[in-house]
């Protein structure tokens, strides 16, 4: 699942790469997926691009199902913090 994530954010920048939030989806997954590095990267980017829209996303919960975003958190944290 998580390198389909990867992929489909991939494609997202490919397409569109002035896009921020295909930036910030793609650190996510990469992030998720243990690719610190390369998430890091992305979130840069995300940055350079939308500046604040990274800070802005800090408590960002997508999801109805509470593991889901407490995942999403957590990836987010590893590449923040």
């Amino acid at each position: 699942a998580l390198d389909k994530a990867v992929d489909t954010a991939k494609n997202a920048v490919r397409k569109d790469p002035t896009l921020a939030a295909a930036h910030f989806i793609l650190g996510l997954a990469l992030s998720a997926r243990g690719d610190m590095e390369d998430a890091k990267s992305a979130f840069t980017q995300c940055d350079e691009l939308s500046p604040g829209f990274i800070a802005s996303r800090k408590n960002w919960q997508p999801y109805r199902d509470p593991e889901s975003n407490r995942r999403i958190k957590s990836a987010f944290e590893a590449v923040v913090n």
